[in-house]
């Protein structure tokens, strides 16, 4: 009697006795899951990445909380009826402790605030552009400018070159004045003195009378000079690596990092005695700033719940009218945070990559599942025999489909486990960052346990389906209209509509114009959307019109190694055109993913390296030659940069180069293909004229012109326009000219470059910075590092690691092909080695049959891959209006990559097949059933 129950109460140990399709189905299994957890982990990765980004980017105090305010002196005026007395007196330092006490009182409660900085200016607010009013005078007499500055812990943020850590003042290398350690100066100011005037006042009757006013100074408010002693010397901030982070929040003030055009103050660091000596000055203008630190980079979701904790205190903070606090202030006390700025960025960062991300794991995830579907229709085919007397005993095909769905849960669970851990684990290699928020996890194994779900119910109602025709085959008429459907024009269907309708803007931006939190370039939706879609019809109609080929009756090979791979190509021309769309699918995918990604690179390097000059400018102060070192490892060339020159009344930035140099280290190739700058830089000029090649701007026109160079000095020069040229400043056109004609004597150069193109930018820094520590890099592949244009790379290159993880599915399906047809195989090949069939004819046989599904597979797919890119190639470049446009890279690397991993699939499937199919005996495949 049946036991009804026994086919399914064992159901999940019966899988094991097919490896071949449990593997598939283990493989298929995790390929889905995989891209499915991958996808919470990735956006949380690059919204960190974002906010770690940022915060090495910009100064310490962003990564807190900062509030800066003015003192100002005070005065009380006594009337005595006939002589009004004003006292002017100065700030004190308990000003300053009543202000802190009251911003710190509203970031108390804050997690992960440090303790608080203080940091104490003379002078202006807004001061970017107004000279500081203290001088320094040395025993000599040497007298000159400087901003005088107070910040706790001085001695941890500048770089000490001589002295110690006593009181005094701390003088910076580039100071004009004859003072070394333990010498004593004199900080002095052009301070307002007292005086006596005569004003207008109201008498007790409310009648304006005139009465006499005295100013008297208040103790220590009357201006004097200061002596101090050198406590030691500095590196100026304008040549000190860490004064970009630790000084660049008072750049605005002191000048640091100046533009050309501007006069440059150094500034001198005093302690907090000498400090409040000259701030006690009744018009000495104090600027408060206090600054409280995170503690590190917070996760995206912590650092969510601060950024609006920060943005509370600094609403609280601005909106506290400053006459209650015990201190005369001007205006109000200015609060900020960027802490909420990073997170919005952050933000709309995950909020770019969600779509394309979410698109393209969609696909990985429909491609994992339609493998698990394959392995359930072999699964149904390898147990026909049994699931036929099954339906014959009454049980339902929903039944046999929960059966395989059984059958497939040790399979399934193992494959998603491995998929997990495997994403898990693999993050710090492929994701941006390694830190993550809490719930990214969660989500994480929410979508693998979804999945999981969807893989076993695929398994299901795959195998049902399969297993239906056991009790009730469809009729071979509606089979064959089936198949002549177009199914092809649904997805093309939709890629056409997803070209039309998707939003082909470059830039997202959030905020309103007046609070933007910025902008994130990314690509279009469609340039991750219409390939998979194109693919998938490319692919189905090199399955339809591989059936229609196999189907034709042809000449038989003359080989009989040709005659078996052709009779089991055609044996089951479904099953082959299957294979063969799963190879066209990734590979088309891969192909159209690298060459993607590296072009979306390549366009952006061009274009940094079009604005900067070159792969890395190294800016001078004075002309210098190049060193023998840097050629050794690169091309460079020497520049002598002017800018807001005029030509022809068109403001331009004027280059004069090395001829002979110059093309090779700009790297212009993208710039420059249609004119030769070399040949046009070298011709004679017309009239005595001084040829010149300018580039850059539609009003710059061919011939004669002026030039007028610094110093009201005009020269003549014959203008050879091209489309544009590298370093452009601002906009402005640039304008190249033989050195041989660069004057002997200019009143202004804004710098002397070295212009360099070298693929060891790391060497070549350590180079300079070893000969030259003051001078200044610009490299162009950090040109765009934290910009805009941040999360494209992350995007396509998240497209090429998920489109070379279907290339699995080439394996897993060549891997149920020989799993499918192995029993078949197996009694064929003991007939045909009865009959005297060599193993190395089988070998070579299967070599035949896999290699050229693979093949071909894989051409339709590289032929798609470029049909793709030539389409999607314009959408690549998300700055059309920049030079040079769309850069197509072709990674020579992977493709070598790509060949060696065909030939190794080819190789190795056929000789495992081979080996297994060869080991069978007589009895053994008289017996086998499948």
């Amino acid at each position: 009697m049946l036991n009804r129950s026994r086919p399914w109460v064992k159901a999940p140990l019966l899988l094991f006795k097919r490896p071949g399709v449990a593997i598939a189905l283990a493989t298929a299994t995790m390929v889905a899951v995989l891209p499915a957890a991958g996808t919470p982990l990735l956006l949380s990765a690059s919204q960190s990445a974002s906010m770690q980004q940022q915060f090495d980017d910009r100064c310490d105090e962003v990564s807190g909380f900062e509030a800066r305010t003015m003192l100002l002196g005070d005065m009380s005026l006594t009337n005595d009826g006939t002589v009004a007395t004003r006292v002017l007196s100065g700030s004190t330092p308990e000003e300053v402790a009543a202000l802190a006490d009251k911003v710190e009182a509203e970031i108390a409660d804050i997690d992960g605030i440090g303790p608080i900085e203080r940091t104490l200016t003379l002078g202006s607010l807004e001061s970017s552009e107004d000279a500081p009013n203290y001088y320094l005078t040395d025993p000599s007499g040497q007298r000159e400018r400087a901003f005088v500055v107070y910040r706790d812990g001085v001695l941890d943020h500048i770089e000490p070159l001589s002295g110690d850590s006593g009181d005094g003042v701390w003088i910076p290398d580039d100071l004009k004045i004859s003072a070394e350690a333990g010498d004593a100066v004199t900080v002095s100011t052009s301070s307002m003195k007292a005086y006596t005037d005569q004003q207008m006042v109201l008498d007790e009757d409310g009648n304006m009378v005139p009465i006499k006013v005295e100013d008297t100074f208040a103790p220590g408010a009357e201006a004097v000079d200061v002596d101090m002693p050198v406590a030691g010397t500095y590196r100026t901030l304008n040549r000190n690596e860490s004064a970009s982070k630790d000084w660049c929040y008072l750049q605005d003030m002191l000048q640091y990092d100046a533009m050309p055009e501007l006069t440059w103050y150094p500034t001198v660091m005093v302690d907090e005695e000498n400090f409040w000596t000259l701030a006690g000055q009744w018009d000495a203008e104090v600027v408060v700033i206090l600054r409280y630190d995170l503690a590190g980079v917070p996760a995206v979701d912590e650092a969510g719940k601060i950024a609006s904790e920060l943005s509370d205190a600094v609403e609280a903070v601005q909106v506290d009218a400053v006459a209650t606090y015990p201190v005369q202030v001007d205006e109000s006390v200015t609060a900020h945070a960027s802490l909420p700025r990073f997170f919005d960025r952050a933000t709309l960062i995950g909020d770019t990559l969600r779509v394309p991300v979410s698109v393209v794991s969609t696909a990985a995830v429909l491609i994992g599942l339609c493998i698990v579907a394959a392995g359930a229709v072999l699964w149904v085919r390898r147990r026909r025999v049994e699931l036929a007397v099954l339906i014959g005993r009454g049980v339902s095909p929903s039944m046999v489909g929960v059966k395989g769905a059984l059958e497939a849960l040790p399979a399934v669970l193992f494959g998603g486990a491995v998929g997990y851990a495997l994403c898990q684990y693999s993050t710090r290699f492929w994701a941006p960052s390694a830190v993550l928020d809490r719930t990214a996890s969660l989500w994480a194994l929410l979508f693998t346990a979804s999945v999981l779900v969807a893989a076993l119910l695929t398994m299901g109602v795959a195998s049902s389906r399969s297993a239906a025709r056991f009790a009730e085959p469809a009729p071979a008429g509606r089979r064959r209209l089936v198949g002549r459907l177009p199914w092809e024009l649904v997805p093309a269907g939709f890629a056409v509509v997803a070209w039309f309708l998707m939003d082909d803007s470059t830039i997202v931006t959030a905020g309103e114009a007046a609070d933007r939190i910025g902008q994130v370039e990314q690509l279009p939706g469609r340039v991750f959307l219409v390939p998979l879609l194109a693919a998938a019809t490319f692919a189905m109609l090199v399955a339809r019109a591989a059936r229609w080929w196999w189907g034709r009756t042809r000449r038989e090979p003359k080989q009989f190694s040709g005659f078996i791979a052709a009779a089991r190509i055609r044996r089951d021309r479904a099953a082959s055109a299957v294979m063969l769309a799963a190879i066209t699918v990734p590979t088309a995918l891969a192909g159209y993913a690298i060459v993607a990604s590296a072009s979306v690179g390549a366009t952006i390097d061009a274009q940094a390296r079009s604005e900067i000059g070159a792969e890395m400018v190294v800016d001078f102060d004075e002309a210098t030659p190049i060193l023998d070192e840097i050629a050794a490892v690169g091309t460079a060339t020497p520049v002598t940069r002017i800018d807001n020159l005029s030509l022809n009344r068109i403001q331009v930035s004027v280059l004069y180069v090395d001829v002979a140099t110059f093309v090779q280290a700009s790297d212009t190739a993208d710039l420059l293909a249609e004119a030769d700058v070399t040949e046009l830089l070298g011709r004679p000029g017309s009239d005595g004229a001084i040829p010149v090649v300018a580039g850059g701007s539609d009003l710059l026109t061919d011939g004669i012109g002026t030039l007028k160079l610094p110093g009201s000095t005009e020269a003549e020069v014959d203008v050879a326009v091209v489309s544009d040229l590298p370093g452009k400043r601002r906009g402005h056109p640039v304008v190249l000219i033989s050195d041989e004609y660069l004057p002997a004597e200019l009143s202004r150069v804004n710098a002397h470059q070295w212009w360099i193109s070298t693929s060891e930018v790391a060497t070549v820094s350590a180079i300079v910075d070893g000969e030259y520590p003051e001078a200044g890099i610009r490299l162009a592949g950090e040109r765009y590092t934290g910009s805009p244009k941040q999360a494209l790379v992350g995007s396509m290159d998240y497209l090429l690691w998920v489109s070379l993880l279907t290339a699995v599915v080439v394996v897993v399906g060549i891997l149920l092909r020989l799993e499918s047809r192995s029993a078949a195989n197996r009694r064929a090949f003991v007939m045909m080695r009865r009959m005297g069939l060599r193993g190395r004819v089988h070998w070579l046989a299967l070599l035949r049959e896999i290699g050229s599904l693979l093949i071909v597979g894989v051409t339709c797919g590289v032929a798609t891959a470029a049909v793709l890119v030539a389409v999607m190639g314009a959408d690549f470049d998300v700055d059309a209006i920049r030079a040079p446009g769309t850069v197509l890279s072709m990674p020579n690397q992977s493709v070598a990559w790509l060949i060696a991993a065909i030939l190794i699939t080819v190789l190795a499937s056929a000789w495992l097949a081979h080996s297994r199919i060869a080991a069978a005996k007589p009895s053994e495949v008289l017996r086998d059933t499948g």
